[in-house]
């Protein structure tokens, strides 16, 4: 039989994230921002709520306007999200901005 104290040490300590980490990864450009975003809304308001969402995604040309909507998304919602910039010359990916919480 288990004491009170068995209790305590089993669980995570308050305020601990304990769930999971769900990686999502876009590649969008202008044309495709807001079906991005809709489709991130939609990840984000149907998350349990202990999953972590880490938000990845590849700029083919996406308006700075939008950029910073989606950066935004960072501070209201807490989210881990980076913004990387593919460049045509190469088709490397540069990092452009990053936002971690």
């Amino acid at each position: 039989m288990k004491s009170t104290t068995d209790k305590a040490i089993s669980r995570p300590a308050e305020g601990i994230n304990t769930g999971n980490i769900i990686n999502v990864c876009y590649s969008s450009d202008q044309n495709y921002a807001k079906y991005m975003a809709l489709s991130m809304a939609t990840v984000l308001n149907t998350k349990a709520p202990d999953d972590n969402i880490h938000f990845y995604i590849l700029d083919g040309g996406i308006s700075d306007k939008d950029k910073q909507k989606i950066l935004n998304l960072n501070v209201l919602l807490r989210v881990k999200l980076r913004l990387s910039q593919l460049t045509k010359k190469n088709s490397k990916i540069s990092r452009l901005n990053t936002q971690n919480r």
